[in-house]
């Protein structure tokens, strides 16, 4: 692919999102080489010259690097691309009159947004505002953006009713088109702050609505410093600021259940003065309501972790760099240790509280007696009384420790409407990271949280279970010899196969002759004997589905 591309749009931004492609992969081959540095800069270049989704996903990664300022982030605050003799006559039409009449001046230059562009400007009453235009191509872009995203899904296609990429795109899509009606961030941007009247952690500017419409924002501005400018504070500064992100989050998510979801850092200013340091929070775009029933079940599974008996199910790597189980037993499978397994915080209360949550029940009860474990290990800062340090959580290594190749179940198995919360998450703990303190989460967590009482676990008659000789049904998928697909379930939902593979896997197995709905019914008259259900490969991918 050269850099030349077609001279019509959309087909000139998706000629730039397939370099973007092409530049990624080239910046992947050379990662630790002498030229990544050089290919890294290439893939921030088109990621800023795109805006839009792509703009979105570098902010996204500018907060990767807890070790120092991130290559992505250039994309957070950078220079608005769009001159001022473009911005000018283009506000003045959104505005319906000369945008002199509604500001006494506006700094040229602004900061580019992944949809917009932000412009410090005072209002004739002496007033300082922000004030942010939506690009003209904004909508079209999104549109075409969201048409590129192919690349999102699994090889063959999506596990149908498990891990569908099409519901992560809807989702991010129906988060963008909200994003491109600045009426609506007016919105979210008001109710947030009448809520955070009752916080002194958070500071959120207010909206300016005579000046405000569809395509234009107008905001009061907020000053403080960037991520960046706070690494340089003292100690006890940071962990002032430490401290009031996790009230923020706590607080937004356990009683006004509304979260800021785009956490990158050019929308996050500290503020300190006499009275200690608050978090202000810009761009209300992406905001997201969290229903009564998920807060709930997240109380609860906390609540589980803190209540769990014993060791943490496995300790941080020791300076040999080995983990360690916390296990008395030596022959005891790390999910067997310091949990209650048959009472209120054992295996069937996480599976119902996750289930609560949204995640596919099909996908975790295969794992289900290793989810308390895993659910400590999650909420471990919240369990540790006393400062908690993220450095010595070591989440990933642990977690695989734990899951093993049930790894990939835990993975698909979450919702794709949780996204924005999960990323509200993500940028809490690195901001916490970036930050580097210690803080006490578990008092935190005391003082905001209700406890909420275990659910009650209806049970039903028992039906006739069928005899069954296998103990798992796999689902795998490989490209080019690398697992891209790999999950468990019941044997029983070999019954289902048809529902369980994509339709696109099912019509070119047909085309092969091989029928699906016949293996289902095989494998129920053979009691689900282990052995293989079907192979499939089709260039350098294989699709294996069997019984063990």
């Amino acid at each position: 692919m050269t850099d030349e591309a077609p001279v019509t749009e959309p087909i000139k931004r998706l000629w730039r999102v397939g370099l973007l492609a092409r530049d990624l992969a080239g910046a992947r081959l050379r990662r630790g080489g002498r030229s990544a540095p050089l290919a890294r800069q290439k893939v921030v270049a088109r990621l800023g010259e795109l805006h839009g989704l792509p703009q979105k996903i570098g902010q996204l990664l500018a907060l990767s690097g807890a070790d120092g300022p991130s290559a992505f982030a250039p994309l957070t605050e950078a220079p608005s691309p769009m001159p001022w003799e473009k911005v000018a006559p283009l506000l003045s039409s959104r505005l319906g009159r000369p945008w002199s009449e509604c500001f006494l001046g506006i700094e040229p230059t602004g900061i580019a947004a992944s949809l917009g562009q932000v412009h410090r400007g005072i209002l004739h009453d002496g007033r300082l505002v922000a004030v942010k235009i939506q690009y003209p191509d904004s909508a079209a872009n999104v549109e075409t953006d969201l048409g590129a995203l192919g690349w999102l899904t699994l090889p063959f296609g999506g596990l149908r009713r498990r891990f569908d990429m099409e519901s992560y795109r809807r989702e991010i899509g129906g988060m963008l088109h909200r994003e491109l009606d600045y009426r609506q961030e007016a919105e979210a941007l008001c109710r947030f702050g009448v809520l955070a009247q009752g916080c002194d952690a958070v500071e959120v500017p207010k909206v300016i609505d005579a000046l405000s419409n569809e395509h234009v924002l107008t905001m009061t501005w907020l000053d403080g410093e960037n991520v960046e400018g706070v690494r340089t504070w003292p100690e006890d500064d940071r962990r002032r600021a430490a401290e009031a992100l996790l009230r923020v989050f706590l607080t937004s998510l356990l009683h006004w259940r509304l979260l800021h979801a785009d956490p990158h850092p050019g929308n996050y200013r500290f503020l300190r003065d006499g009275e200690g340091v608050r978090v202000g929070l810009l761009d209300f775009g992406a905001v997201v309501a969290v229903e009564e029933d998920r807060v709930r079940a997240f109380v609860r599974l906390v609540e589980h972790a803190r209540n769990a008996q014993g060791p943490p199910p496995l300790t941080p790597p020791s300076q040999g760099g080995e983990l360690r189980t916390g296990l008395s037993s030596k022959n005891s499978p790390p999910w067997e240790g310091g949990v209650r397994g048959g009472g209120g915080y054992g295996p069937v209360a996480i599976l119902a509280d996750y289930a609560a949550l949204g995640f596919s029940r099909d996908l975790l009860e295969p794992l289900a007696d290793r989810l308390p474990a895993l659910n400590r290990l999650l909420f471990e800062p919240f369990v540790t009384d006393g400062p908690f340090s993220l450095e010595t959580w070591h989440l990933g290594e642990r977690a695989e420790q734990i899951l093993g190749d049930l790894r990939w179940n835990f993975r698909y198995a979450g919702p794709a409407d949780l996204i924005f919360v999960v990323r509200a998450y993500m940028g809490l703990l690195r901001y916490m990271r970036v930050l580097n303190v210690a803080i006490d989460w578990a008092e935190t967590w005391r003082t905001l949280a209700q406890p909420d009482p275990a659910p009650v676990l209806v049970r039903t008659p028992a039906e006739e279970t069928p005899v069954m000789l296998s103990q798992r049904l796999r689902v795998a998928v490989w490209d080019a010899g690398e697992a891209r697909v790999n999950l468990t379930f019941k044997p029983i939902l070999a019954a289902s196969l048809p529902d369980l593979i994509p339709d696109d896997l099912v019509a070119k197995l047909q085309e092969r002759s091989v029928d699906v709905q016949r293996i289902a019914d095989e494998a129920v008259a053979n009691q689900f004997a282990p052995g293989e259900l079907f192979q499939m490969s089709e260039g350098t991918k294989l699709v294996r589905v069997w019984l063990e």
